[in-house]
């Protein structure tokens, strides 16, 4: 027989779907808020227009119906965050798609810093890890409202805390890095034993004790030689009185 039900489609695709500019804001949405694929963008985009279309006709009409639904409109949308209180429609017709992703389940939990990235959040809510209201939710996109908030928790997960960690300059990193190599330079030397020599087995210092003495004895050598000279001479002289 068939489903009974006439199914229609909850979002409309963009008219030019090739348009450069439009691709790339549908990139930036995907990664700021860790989201599935672009039917996730198209759906919060349909539902903004839909609001935007009501808003516009009750700004147009008059009559007790019109401030009925107008009424209506304003505490829906201010009791899921979307508006402040004391907003009216003029405010309805400023929203974007991103004030209605800011409401979804998985960016609250990683606003929370109850998960380290928005894939986590998705992950832990798709896992069954997170209630709200001490019910399991397992819809990232599910809207929560205001009184919600406070009362989301996660179980059976562990997560690190984040560290705040500070940008540094690449100049100033690169000047911090050559500080470091010039101290533990100066370090590695300044640890580094001092040579002993020993006198005994010094080389250079037996060689230079060696050049010294030579010096002089070659010197003193002919010194030697005339000496006998003389005494043989006396001797002939001596010998020759005698005679």
């Amino acid at each position: 027989m068939g489903d009974p039900r006439r199914l229609r489609k909850a979002y409309a695709r963009p008219a030019r779907p090739w348009h450069s500019g439009r691709i790339e804001e549908e990139k930036a949405l995907l990664r700021e808020y860790g989201l599935k694929n672009k039917q996730e963008i198209y759906k919060a985009e349909t539902t903004i227009r839909n609001i935007q279309r009501q808003a516009k006709r009750l700004v147009a009409g008059t009559g007790p119906q019109i401030e009925r639904e107008t009424r209506q409109l304003l505490d829906r949308l201010t009791r899921y965050g979307m508006l402040k209180p004391g907003q009216d429609l003029e405010d309805v017709l400023n929203l974007t798609s991103k004030n209605l992703m800011e409401r979804r389940l998985q960016t609250i939990l990683f606003r929370q810093h109850k998960t380290t990235t928005m894939k986590q959040a998705r992950q832990a809510i798709t896992h069954g890890h997170v209630q709200v209201a001490g019910k399991k939710v397992s819809v990232p996109s599910y809207m929560v409202p205001v009184i919600e908030e406070s009362q989301l928790s996660v179980i059976g997960l562990t997560v690190a805390v984040p560290v705040e960690v500070k940008a540094v300059p690449p100049k100033q990193a690169a000047k911090e890095e050559s500080e470091k190599d010039a101290s533990a330079g100066t370090e590695a030397k300044a640890s580094e034993p001092e040579e002993k020599v020993d006198p005994k087995n010094d080389t250079r210092s037996a060689s230079k004790d060696s050049g010294k003495d030579a010096k002089p004895a070659n010197k003193e050598s002919p010194k030697k030689e005339d000496a006998p000279k003389k005494d043989a001479s006396v001797k002939i002289e001596e010998a020759k009185s005698d005679e």
